[in-house]
């Protein structure tokens, strides 16, 4: 599913006038809008592998646990807290993703 398509789902199931009366046309072009004005889906993490991928001082969200989180260096396997935020302290990664993935990324440095 395209992101078009995804947003007028989501539109078409959020605005209750347009599913009566306005039909398909106007999701579509209003998911349009959304586009253009730059919203992008938030990445979501499950795997230590992608976890590795993003930058120290990327925010994340655990919508298992409702904790927010910061990465600290990611560099050196054994060095201290490596992930923390509101439920404390990870210094294993496996162990934050067993309790806390799925995670929705907040904020990255890079991406800004």
């Amino acid at each position: 599913m395209s992101a078009r398509e995804e947003l007028a789902q989501l539109v078409a199931q959020a605005d209750s006038y347009a599913a009566n009366d306005c039909g398909g046309i106007h999701w579509q072009n209003m998911a349009d809008k959304i586009l253009a004005a730059g919203y992008s889906k938030p990445r979501t993490i499950t795997t230590v592998d992608e976890l590795n991928t993003l930058p120290q001082g990327t925010k994340l969200y655990s919508s298992k646990t409702t904790h927010s989180w910061h990465l600290n260096d990611l560099s050196h396997p054994h060095g201290g807290t490596r992930v923390q935020g509101t439920g404390g302290g990870y210094t294993y990664l496996e162990d934050f993703i067993k309790h806390e993935a799925p995670l929705t990324v907040l904020y990255s440095p890079a991406s800004q």
